[in-house]
């Protein structure tokens, strides 16, 4: 996946504070093509060097059944605006520091 550089997350950390913090991801596999999953995730920060993502899927989702030892995309995204109405003015303020994280 494309990731322009200056949204790109380097520090292990940051990625996962952001991912406690927006823990709702897409889980994405393409065995016998592309399916996606909307699911809550917890992190396990301790588990080996990059830490594991644990989620549970409905048993009639089809696709957590070919997912053991697989590859598949996560992607989190935190909020990247937020629009305020001020009498007949709309602004909008971006928030520093959020991003898609995609592992």
């Amino acid at each position: 996946m494309y990731i322009p550089p200056p949204m790109k997350m380097d520090n292990q950390q940051q990625a996962f504070d952001l991912i406690e913090q927006f823990s709702f991801g897409v889980i994405v596999s393409n065995i016998e093509g592309l399916e996606a999953s909307h699911l809550p995730f917890m992190l396990d920060r301790g588990h080996g060097d990059k830490g594991r993502l644990l989620c549970h899927f409905a048993k009639a989702n089809p696709q957590w059944k070919d997912l053991a030892e697989r590859e598949v995309l996560v992607v989190f995204s935190g909020p990247t605006v937020i629009y305020h109405r001020a009498g007949m003015h709309i602004t909008q303020q971006y928030q520093p520091g959020t991003t898609a994280l995609c592992m």
